[in-house]
């Protein structure tokens, strides 16, 4: 039993030349001698096995490949001269792994685009398919019934695109099965949905992401045929370009009629919006009527537990009063009276622009009328921490709170100074709080459900007791104060180096992750 379960998956990631010795000790347990030797004759590298008994079938191909289920594919640029032998290591080790269901792969040759529609029981599958060649398409094109897809269709389109239209095909080749439905384009290669067939729809779709497309009258007549919206439980748009308010229209629409539907059933959960990022070298009016669409479309209904929003509000330097958050924003997420988690973040900014931060009224407002919420990260104005700390404290079942500060001080020091005064002004909150209570020992979780602080870099776990220390945590620290006759203290630590150990797994195991347990 130990077997399988240690060849179940399998991560395979090269960036540079001195990543190849690894890849080839990884891959070289599911290959035949033979197999072995055909590779040593087309480049010898270290970690190549170099002397073989005589007592096995050079022909015969290791078990262990039956035994893998799920493979991460990563292959960067090792050299012009050396990303052909990591190729050929993949092509035929995948050739051994006949059972696999979940694959991610940011490279396809012939043979392995091969190797993939000849899996019996292929679930799941990630796949840069832009600029494919005719060998390659062919056999890619012949997958089906995949439960989880994730196309990238990045560059320029190649000039068979729309007549292979190799991404379209794995698409219908699994209407009826797919489960979530991933699409990354550049500008030039989203046109392969404008040929969707206007009868079929992805009857099982359950959560779709869209990023990079060029969005047009043609586009969203495709989009609008293929994604039944209503019926999604998970919806993720990330950059996009272009006529961006008909696309918010199209969804304010129809989200408004299926709420005035008494029959209708809106299963919308999770909605994650790119808010302004390609708006911030367009004309005022022009922004203002894209965030305002993006608005409309959430104030359409009111069924989300999660709600994340990126990039909202850049503004000029020039401009020295922080705008905060539209009054109709603040009033479209305060509809979705159920929402458990709520992200208000940026990933970057524009060189001249500023970023909106949360005033303490606003985090009030949001955080007295959410009584779900446990997850709250968003851009606090950085000079009224301490306030936004006791506001914080209102929060009845937050138990995660994010600051994301932006480089508001003049170094890391002052940064990780301000970033501890508020998660002591926290503690002090708390641990202050309920002065009457006096009696028998203070626990932190009968006054707060807060087990986890971050600002910016920062991440800290916090309890009345914490577990054992693991790989990354930091010394256990305690905050003390008497009330009364009672001595309450909270203990603390900074995980930091902890959690960010398994953003190193690997490109992209993170959709792996996800879709796995659900393949069946």
């Amino acid at each position: 039993m130990v077997t399988p379960r240690l060849y179940e998956r399998i991560n395979v990631s090269v960036s540079y030349h001195a990543h190849i010795p690894k890849v080839i000790r990884t891959l070289e347990p599911f290959l035949s001698i033979n197999q072995k030797k055909q590779l040593r004759k087309e480049g010898q590298y270290r970690g190549q096995q170099e002397s073989f008994s005589n007592v096995i079938d050079p022909q015969k191909k290791p078990r262990f490949g039956e035994y893998v289920r799920q493979a991460n594919l990563f292959i960067g640029d090792p050299g012009k001269n050396h990303k052909f032998i990591v190729h050929r290591y993949v092509e035929e080790a995948l050739k051994n792994m006949t059972n696999l269901e979940v694959i991610e792969t940011s490279s396809i040759t012939e043979s392995i685009s091969k190797s993939l529609a000849s899996q019996k029981n292929l679930r799941a599958l990630n796949v840069s398919a832009g600029n494919l060649g005719e060998s390659e398409a062919k056999s890619l094109a012949k997958i089906k019934d995949l439960r989880h897809l994730a196309i990238h269709l990045l560059g320029f389109a190649s000039p068979n695109f729309r007549k292979d239209n190799t991404p379209l095909s794995l698409i219908l080749n699994s209407r009826s099965t797919l489960r979530s439905l991933e699409i990354e384009t550049g500008s030039f290669s989203s046109v392969f949905l404008d040929d969707w067939p206007k009868s079929k729809s992805l009857t099982s779709l359950k959560s779709f992401s869209l990023t990079g497309a060029t969005i047009d009258e043609d586009f969203l007549s495709a989009l609008a045929n293929a994604v039944d919206f209503v019926a999604l439980e998970e919806l993720k748009f990330g950059y996009l370009s272009h006529d961006l308010k008909i696309l918010f229209e199209h969804l304010s629409n129809i989200f408004s009629k299926a709420r005035d539907d008494q029959k209708a059933n809106i299963k919308l959960r999770s909605l994650e919006i790119e808010m302004g990022k390609e708006t911030s070298f367009a004309v005022p009016e022009e922004q203002e009527a894209y965030v305002d669409a993006r608005i409309d479309f959430i104030s359409s209904f009111d069924t989300l537990t999660c709600l994340e929003l990126h990039d909202y509000g850049q503004y000029r330097q020039e401009i020295t009063v922080n705008p905060g958050l539209k009054s109709s924003l603040v009033r479209a997420i305060l509809k979705h009276e159920k929402l458990t988690k709520l992200k208000i973040s940026y990933r970057g900014v524009t060189s001249g622009y500023k970023i909106t931060c949360l005033e303490p009224d606003t985090i009030l407002t949001l955080v007295d009328n959410l009584p779900e919420l446990k997850v709250f990260e968003f851009i606090p104005e950085p000079t009224k921490l301490a306030e936004i700390a006791r506001i914080i404290c209102r929060g009845r079942n937050l138990t995660t709170v994010t600051l994301i500060t932006g480089g508001s001080w003049s170094s890391l020091a002052e940064n990780q100074e301000k970033g501890l005064e508020f998660l002591h002004s926290i503690f002090e909150r708390v641990l202050k709080g309920d002065a009457d209570s006096d009696a028998g020992v203070f626990e932190w979780e009968d006054h707060s459900k807060i087990t986890r602080v971050a600002v910016d870099w920062m991440i800290w776990e916090v309890g009345s007791k914490l577990g054992k220390a693991k790989k990354g945590m930091k010394k256990t620290k305690k905050m003390s104060v008497t009330v009364g006759k009672q001595k309450r203290e909270v203990v603390y630590r900074d995980i930091a180096d902890f959690v960010r150990v398994p953003l190193l797994n690997g490109l992209g195991s993170k959709w792996l992750d996800k879709v796995k347990n659900d393949i069946k």
